[in-house]
């Protein structure tokens, strides 16, 4: 007898992916062909649709007009495929008058219920990764928003705190990109079966059938060794000289990034932020890094690259992509079976003469992998290897770095089953060093609010297990984290730079060191935590791995206050040649006496430290604008200090004044008044009150109320009582002087010090304020004027312009007021 298999594969998708489900269609007839008469298996497509009499589901979700009421539900099938873009679907109710967005959402939950539970049926979630663009004057338009948003409601549904998925989907560009990664995914499901050959991946030929390992019996051990190699995380820079290993998987956050598919553009972006701004103009997609695989193939391209920040996370992820392959199988990733992962630092490059294959050669032979001479070159004769190549940027010269791109691209041709993968530093990825458009480049975003969370929580977790495991332990831990938290949404460091600083795991990384180390606090103030973090990023972290010290944290402070003093001196400077900042950093050498030149000390703190980085062919810039900000309000208090010392006035807080109303300033001024002994509030605010527009900046003067060392009543009691007032004009500045005098003394003070201001000071005051002059004598007052819309009864309060945080932080409010985000006006 013969034995028939049927396999049920059930369609659910709404009316706006008509095209997807015919493919779908097609796809199954292609393989019930391909499978019925080899295979003696029948794939039958199962669905509440009838393509020849089509009919909608009723109020039941219950087939009608003729449909095979006998076919089954989604849960009875092996396959459910679900495919969504713009609509969900008509909202249902179920046979126990339960509510339902759509009928196409009770499908999927009925699917994914029983595979919970019975690991039956598999599930694919698809989403076409399209822009909708409505016509305006559609009369449909409310139903066609509210469609999007219940889709987007949905995916949102998916997804953990920690930016994990409760179940994974597959974005895809168009209908015909659905059919190829459904017909791949369909025939790799079907080969676990036994039922079909291993599939190709979509865009890519098959890889050539032979021998896999009998002439390579090294395979186990090397699999083996690169799990070991890889697993573990080395945690240092901890001031009391603690060194912690821990397992990757236990640290890792995974990230999302940022699909570049323009058909033209340079590649050059300044940092992540700069290309979100640029792509978000191209519609472009983010996806989860784990489905970059899955994206590239749908893109038939054969190579990645991954570009972010740094500190944003690159390697790590580079090395989770290792892990799952050898773990979980490079289907797991979407990778064609039997896909082996290397991993190559391109830091260890030293000798170009000899080619990537010697590269290749020797890092499997280094002492970490030992896996013997000749090794290397078998491995890739044998083939269907992932080829992750870390680090482009570190190949420090410009003309050296373009030649190893041209390897990598000669490498990916020659050996057409082999899958190589790139990352690098957006300042190193120029028009020379840029990959061919057979490489899919995708930009790392910074971690969500929620991903931060996530990190610190794990963090505190595993440092801590390591130093005295148990439950106990894990309890400090947990309770250790979120008091870091707790402090990380307090007023001082929620800035829009230490909201930033959060986002890049290598800087959120140093945020839990300084917080360990000084036992659950953190610095009073943002000055003292970025002081801490350079300590670590130039003196701690080496001194932990055992390396030379060659710049100290007091030479690093001394001698980069120059250098971003003179940066910040033109707004939205970042970075500069050696040759412009060889005359700033001279000076600044010799009297520290350092041993070496600009040049010397500039590649010393770039490669040593990551704190400077390299911004393309000889650029040097800050790793994130907080220590540009940082180091030169340093720079400016060493100027105020030696010319206090000398006796002369300080004509730094004078320049420094000038720049009052410029945002790009304001994060300088509020750490240079941050710190005392001495504090400098009085003689900067005097000088402050000088400049003719100072009321303009009302946000920032509130903000150095709150945070500066040594705040008094002086500067303003001063101006209002000196200050010679214009006639019969609004007075602004006279105005907002008085606020803030008022916000500085007791009710009796306040009263007190009225009854000595000129009588040309009431009147400029009166006329400012339309009555503000009886306002100050009783000592009471709006704190701002009030208007009333002239379209009926709103009231509006005119507010300055600027930067804020829109939203509430993680566990505050609701959920439609996260994530909270920045917002210029």
């Amino acid at each position: 007898t013969l034995t028939v298999r049927k396999i049920k594969v059930f369609l659910s998708s709404p009316g706006d992916v008509a095209d997807e489900r015919a493919l779908a269609r097609q796809v199954l007839g292609k393989l019930q062909k391909e499978l019925s008469f080899k295979d003696r298996l029948f794939i039958e497509e199962v669905s509440w649709d009838d393509p020849e009499n089509p009919a909608p589901l009723d109020a039941s979700l219950t087939p009608q007009h003729g449909i095979n009421r006998e076919r089954g539900k989604p849960s009875d099938c092996d396959v459910v495929v679900v495919i969504l873009w713009s609509r969900l679907g008509t909202p249902m109710t179920d046979e126990h008058g339960k509510s339902w967005r759509s009928g196409t959402e009770w499908e999927f939950n009925d699917a994914i219920a029983a595979a919970a539970t019975a690991k039956r049926p598999t599930v694919w979630l698809y989403r076409r990764d399209e822009k909708v663009r409505p016509d305006l004057g559609d009369p449909k338009l409310d139903e066609i928003i509210s469609q999007y948003k219940s889709v987007q409601a949905f995916f949102k549904e998916l997804e953990y705190p920690d930016g994990s998925l409760r179940h994974a989907h597959h974005p895809y560009p168009n209908p015909e990109a659905f059919r190829r990664l459904f017909e791949h995914h369909l025939r790799e499901w079907l080969s676990r079966q036994g039922a079909a050959a291993p599939p190709a991946m979509p865009g890519r030929e098959a890889p050539p059938e032979g021998p896999l390992a009998p002439d390579l019996p090294e395979l186990p051990r090397y699999r083996q060794a690169a799990d070991r190699a890889h697993e573990k995380l080395p945690i240092t820079g901890f001031a009391t000289k603690a060194r912690v290993a821990i397992q990757l998987d236990e640290l890792y956050v995974p990230l999302r990034a940022m699909l570049d598919t323009r058909l033209k553009g340079d590649g050059g972006f300044a940092d992540a932020r700069d290309a979100e701004a640029r792509l978000r103009l191209h519609d472009a997609a983010e996806i989860p890094l784990i489905d970059a695989f899955r994206a590239a193939a749908e893109r038939r391209r054969d190579g990645l690259v991954i570009l972010g920040d740094p500190g944003s996370g690159k390697t790590t992820q580079l090395k989770r992509l290792l892990l799952a392959c050898l773990r979980d199988g490079p289907e797991s990733l979407g990778l064609p079976p039997h896909t082996l992962p290397v991993f190559l630092p391109l830091r260890d490059l030293e000798d170009l003469s000899r080619g990537v294959d010697a590269f290749i050669e020797s890092t499997l032979d280094s002492p970490h992998l030992a896996m013997g001479e000749g090794f290397g070159r078998r491995l890739l004769d044998r083939g269907r290897l992932l080829l992750l190549f870390d680090g482009l940027d570190e190949v420090s010269d410009p003309e050296r770095r373009a030649q190893v791109s041209r390897w990598i691209e000669d490498l990916a041709r020659q050996r057409p089953t082999c899958f190589a993968v790139v990352t690098c530093r957006f300042a190193g990825y120029g028009d020379d060093a840029r990959l061919g458009p057979e490489f899919l480049e995708l930009h790392l975003r910074p971690m969500t609010p929620e991903q931060s969370e996530q990190f610190i929580r794990n963090w505190y977790r595993v440092v801590t297990a390591s130093q005295s495991p148990g439950p106990a332990a894990l309890a400090v831990a947990a309770a250790e984290a979120d008091k870091l938290i707790l402090r990380l949404r307090e007023p001082d460091y929620r800035s829009a730079r230490m909201a930033e600083m959060t986002r890049n795991p290598l800087l959120l990384a140093n945020l839990c060191l300084v917080h360990y180390d000084r036992k659950g606090l953190l610095p009073r103030g943002r000055h003292e935590l970025y002081d801490e973090c350079i300590q670590v990023l130039l003196e701690l972290w080496r001194r932990d791995k055992k390396l030379p010290v060659r710049v100290s944290a007091r030479t690093g402070r001394d001698l980069l206050g120059p250098v971003a003093l003179w940066l910040h001196g033109k707004e939205g400077r970042t970075r500069a040649s050696l040759a412009e900042l060889a005359p700033v950093l001279e000076p600044a050498i010799a009297k520290a006496q350092w041993p070496g030149d600009a040049a010397g000390f500039l590649r010393a703190v770039r490669d040593e430290s990551g704190l400077l980085t390299g911004w393309g062919q000889d650029q040097y810039g800050f790793m994130h604008l907080g220590f540009q900000e940082y180091l030169a309000a340093m720079d400016i208090r060493r100027r105020v200090l030696d010319d206090l010392v000398a006796g002369r006035p300080p004509a730094a807080l004078r320049e420094l004044a000038a720049h009052y109303v410029e945002s790009w300033w304001q994060e300088v001024i509020l750490l240079l008044l941050a710190q005392g002994d001495p504090p400098l509030f009085e003689p900067f605010m005097q000088a402050v009150l000088l400049h003719p527009d100072f009321e303009a900046a009302d946000e920032l003067t509130r903000f150095i109320l709150e945070e500066a060392v040594g705040v008094s009543a002086e500067p303003f009691k001063r101006f209002l009582l000196y200050r010679r007032p214009p006639a019969a004009t609004e007075w602004t500045a006279g105005w907002m002087a008085a606020r803030y005098l008022e916000a500085l003394t007791s009710p009796e003070e306040w009263t007190a010090f009225l009854q000595t201001l000129p009588e040309a000071t009431w009147a400029a005051l009166s006329v400012s304020s339309g009555g503000l002059g009886e306002w100050l004598r009783q000592g009471e007052g709006p704190d701002a004027p009030v208007q009333s819309s002239r379209y009926g009864g709103v009231e509006l309060v005119a507010l300055p312009g600027g930067r804020f945080l829109m939203g509430s932080p993680p566990g505050v409010g609701n959920k439609d007021e996260r994530p909270q985000h920045l917002v210029d006006v």
